[in-house]
């Protein structure tokens, strides 16, 4: 019986697969030789010359000395900043010389407000008018000198000044003040004491009629009271409103202070 079918060819196998060895060789070569070829067309690059970079020229913080001539040309270096706080700004003179830094602005000192509230703490000095319509003068200031008295008839001190006013004519606060004590005194009559500043004004001999308290508040005019003949030490005398005055506790001169002297 004549079989049909394929049979192995072992010697044709063999072929197949010397032939596919052989042309991937000469593919390998191919590509070896255009590799090879490229490479010798293509010139070698250099390196690239290393360049400092610079702040920008609107930069404020750091600045950097360009003008320097001894760095040399291609090689790596570093610039050195100096620190934030050894920079110090220079402006240059007027007149064209050296320049020099700047200087510190000068302070000037406010006034503390302790200083300046007892400033305006303080009461400002008052002015003064004659308490009377008068300004005559008939027994002045003795200043601690010895006069004699002529209702008394002894030698004794004037510690202040008799204004010339009829009886019954108004007796007015000199200045501004405040009424410290109302009083009858047995030598001097009614007495008003009033606190004018640092002036305190003693209104001697007075009438009765006495129209301030003590406390109250006076403004420069205000009627205290009227001329009287109280005053027992100087009764023997023409009719008159005794005026003393002391300051820091000693007797002063009323006349120099109402501007009368």
């Amino acid at each position: 019986m004549k079989k049909t079918g394929f049979h192995k060819n072992p010697a044709g196998g063999k072929g197949v697969y010397l032939a596919i060895a052989v042309s991937a060789v000469a593919v390998g070569a191919v590509a070896w030789l255009a590799t090879n070829s490229l490479t010798e067309e293509i010139e070698p690059i250099p390196p690239l010359e290393p360049v400092a970079s610079l702040p920008e020229s609107n930069s404020t913080s750091r600045q950097v000395d360009v003008s320097k001539s001894d760095i040399p040309r291609g090689e790596n270096f570093v610039v050195s900043y100096p620190s934030e706080s050894s920079i110090t700004a220079e402006l240059p003179q007027e007149n064209g010389g050296d320049t020099q830094p700047d200087k510190p602005l000068e302070t000037v000192a406010e006034p503390s407000e302790d200083a300046s509230s007892e400033a305006s703490s303080e009461p400002a000095a008052p002015s003064w008018t004659t308490p009377v319509a008068g300004t005559v003068v008939t027994n002045p200031y003795s200043n601690g000198e010895l006069v004699k008295s002529r209702t008394l008839g002894e030698w004794r001190t004037h510690d202040g000044i008799d204004l010339a006013a009829a009886e019954g004519e108004p007796v007015k606060a000199a200045a501004d003040g405040i009424v410290k004590d109302v009083r009858s005194d047995s030598r001097w009559g009614f007495v008003v004491e009033v606190e004018h500043g640092d002036v305190t004004a003693y209104y001697c001999g007075l009438a009765d009629s006495v129209k301030v308290e003590p406390g109250a508040e006076l403004k420069q005019g205000d009627q205290l009271g009227e001329v009287g003949n109280t005053s027992v030490v100087e009764a023997s005398e023409e009719a008159h409103l005794h005026l003393g005055m002391k300051q820091d506790g000693k007797w002063i001169d009323p006349a120099a202070v109402l501007g009368i002297a």
